[in-house]
């Protein structure tokens, strides 16, 4: 994530996220970057501990990636959400040991549904991509 106080502050809410916690070890350690349209990108690369088929990511461990980009998206806004619906379309396996880059962004919000998109990349070529909806919680407004 990025620089500025909302981002520190939510990524040491965050720190123990299974995908981009900095202080958990088993952590798929995604490192978000703020991109200047209000989306995020993140880079990580996965070795053969995340496969499921032999060389290919697990796709349990993609939609964690798919989720994950996204609930960072709204971090940049200064917003915590939950996740209530992710829907993932699979187009090609995610290879393991080839760098894997997410990228999302909101699309829309009402009230406290904001609802996002992302897609996962290796070599510029689109393997699988998502629409999620995130709830903010009652007593976070």
């Amino acid at each position: 994530m990025g620089s500025n106080n909302a981002d520190q502050s939510m990524q040491e809410f965050h720190s123990h996220c299974f995908a981009c916690g900095k202080e958990n070890s088993s952590s798929l350690h995604l490192e978000f970057i703020n991109d200047s349209n209000g989306s995020v990108t993140g880079r990580c690369i996965l070795n053969e501990h995340y496969q499921g088929y032999p060389g290919y990511v697990q796709g349990g461990i993609t939609a964690t990636i798919l989720d994950s980009a996204m609930t960072n998206c709204l971090f940049l806004q200064g917003i915590v959400a939950f996740t209530v619906r992710l829907n993932v379309s699979y187009r090609e396996p995610v290879l393991v040991g080839t760098e894997i880059v997410v990228e999302a962004t909101i699309v829309s919000h009402r009230n406290r549904v904001y609802e996002l998109e992302a897609s996962v990349f290796q070599d510029t070529i689109i393997k699988a991509s998502a629409v999620g909806r995130f709830m903010v919680r009652k007593d976070a407004i």
